[in-house]
């Protein structure tokens, strides 16, 4: 047990280095198209293998809680990478508590039933619950700045979670402004979507996003 808590902490401490590390690991692949969304192998041995390692950490809290089948069975999987999980301890968490409080219910709500692509999403409010009893609100939401424009004359597109607080901020149809701060939903862009595994649809949240979406 010595050895493995070692190995953990070994791995942990090199999270905790790159997270420091600009986050550019999936600047090539945009929403607006990836060279082969499509790979052959369940949505866990995606994560498990992905080619710049990026989901050591999620990979180890999967298997810490017994999750691999369920992460095959959810039709969509919101990927958390090991900048976003390094972030999120350099904030709230020790090593100790990262594998002490991420239950199966919190990893659980990153599950979703249905396979969800951005193309299949309106652009207006579409409501979801996670496999672990949440309410989220994923949007696809056109992007206008010069970035995304200056090299197509086509619509660009990315996908936005919401964590719903209470009732879904688009749902009240009052301006954001006018919602206390603590009380406005969550979000997070999405930076690699649309990875097609065998078993489902894998979306990668941005490396700003904090687990759990920052609820404690």
């Amino acid at each position: 047990m010595k050895k493995k808590s070692n190995c953990i902490t070994y791995i942990m401490a090199g999270i905790l280095v790159i997270s420091l590390l600009p986050s550019c690991a999936y600047e090539y692949l945009t929403e607006d198209g990836i060279h082969n969304p499509k790979v052959n192998m369940t949505t866990y041995d995606y994560l498990r293998t992905e080619r710049f390692s990026n989901f050591d950490t999620l990979v180890m809290l999967i298997d810490n809680l017994g999750m691999k089948e369920e992460v095959n069975a959810a039709g969509t999987v919101l990927a958390i990478t090991d900048y976003s999980i390094g972030r999120s301890m350099r904030a709230n968490w020790t090593l100790d508590s990262l594998f002490t409080y991420t239950t199966r219910d919190s990893l659980r709500n990153y599950l979703f039933d249905p396979v969800t692509t951005l193309e299949s999403l309106d652009v207006e409010s579409n409501i979801i619950e996670s496999k672990g009893g949440k309410r989220f609100d994923l949007h696809k939401e056109l992007q206008t700045q010069f970035q995304y424009t200056q090299w197509t004359t086509q619509p660009v597109y990315r996908l936005r979670v919401f964590r719903i607080v209470g009732e879904s901020d688009f749902e009240m149809g009052i301006p954001i402004d006018q919602i206390p701060v603590n009380e406005r939903d969550r979000s997070n862009y999405v930076q690699t979507s649309n990875i097609s595994t065998t078993t489902g649809t894998v979306h990668i949240l941005e490396n700003l996003h904090y687990l759990n979406f920052n609820f404690q």
